[in-house]
């Protein structure tokens, strides 16, 4: 993904009223053939709006008062 991609995404993000949303990494998505051989910066093909759940401190999924699911909605990078 060139900077200028980027840009026009998080522009068009920002306009729909996403700006105050975190970014987080999908790092099972990166990978390189070389990685044993130390290629550790790795080409992000993919950004884009997500909604998945939250989890709790015991690593299951959080859940409200009322017994339903937290979700959480974040930019998302991605590669591969």
């Amino acid at each position: 993904m060139t900077i200028g991609k980027l840009s026009k995404l998080l522009i068009k993000m920002i306009e729909q009223g996403h700006a105050r949303k975190r970014v987080c990494v999908q790092k099972d998505t990166f990978s390189h053939p070389l990685e044993d051989d130390v290629c550790v910066i790795l080409n992000v093909e993919k950004a884009e709006m997500v909604c998945f759940p939250m989890l709790d401190d015991d690593g299951g999924t959080k859940i409200l008062a009322d017994g339903r699911e937290r979700y959480n909605t974040a930019l998302v990078i991605r590669g591969r």
